[in-house]
């Protein structure tokens, strides 16, 4: 009776884990479309015994136009630590994101999905975090465009502005949280950051790369780092650039 109560759990937990992912693709779509958006999710992978998660080819717009793509989301967390109140994640990596945020008199819009808050809500009182520790191994995100649109009761764009870049990495973060917090981040580099205007078009401005290094806390009050190096800023970048800076390092 033992063997077979084994048997039956296991094959169980294996079809649910292997059911899962297209559950949440199937109920995610379904939930969009009820929104009045056109959706499609590729494809989702569930890993337990590796604490992965992997998100692909998601596509959201509105009839607006309003956009939300996003060609992969990987998640990768250590199940070890959890027991010892610590959150120990391994890599977070996003790529290829365009996402589209708009204000209207109604409420805000992110990707086509109205977003609104409960006014009477209860405001939230503070408590103990969830976790003592939070340590980031890895954190890459490539190929962004994110564009902020104002919208008038008309439905009409009064501004359509986005920003851009192709990478952004940052790795061995790690954070204390509840009585003595602190931060440590070795570095954050940043590379092809764009700003653009899409109504006009224009360009407004460009930045080659901009890396910071050695940035801490020791208590989340008082802040320091060691470098900052920016290069090639430009504004109004083109034939007639208006500012042109070529190399900035604060140390």
């Amino acid at each position: 009776f033992l063997r077979w109560s084994l048997i039956s759990i296991a094959l169980l937990v294996v079809v649910t884990l292997s059911v899962l992912p297209f559950m949440i693709r199937w109920q995610g779509v379904a939930w969009l479309e009820r929104q009045g958006l056109d959706a499609d999710i590729g494809y989702v992978e569930i890993r337990p015994m590796l604490g992965t998660v992997q998100v692909n080819n998601v596509h959201i717009q509105s009839p607006g136009g309003e956009r939300l793509i996003l060609d992969q989301l990987l998640f990768d967390i250590a199940w070890n630590p959890l027991l010892e109140n610590s959150l120990h994640i391994e890599e977070v990596s996003i790529e290829g994101l365009t996402l589209d945020l708009a204000m209207t008199p109604s409420g805000l819009r992110v990707g086509g999905i109205p977003l609104s808050g409960d006014e009477d809500a209860a405001p939230d009182t503070a408590g103990p975090p969830l976790f003592e520790r939070l340590a980031l191994d890895q954190f890459q995100l490539r190929d962004l465009t994110f564009c902020y649109l104002l919208m008038n009761e008309r439905g009409e764009q009064q501004a359509n502005q986005c920003a851009g870049l192709n990478a952004l990495r940052l790795s061995d973060l790690t954070m204390a949280m509840g009585d003595a917090p602190s931060l440590s981040l070795p570095g954050v580099s940043l590379s092809g950051l764009r700003w653009f205007d899409r109504l006009d078009p224009l360009q407004l401005a460009t930045v080659e790369s901009l890396a910071v290094t050695g940035l801490s806390s020791p208590d989340m009050t008082r802040w320091q780092l060691e470098k900052v190096n920016l290069q090639s800023l430009a504004l109004l970048p083109g034939d007639t650039t208006a500012v042109q800076l070529n190399e900035l390092a604060l140390t």
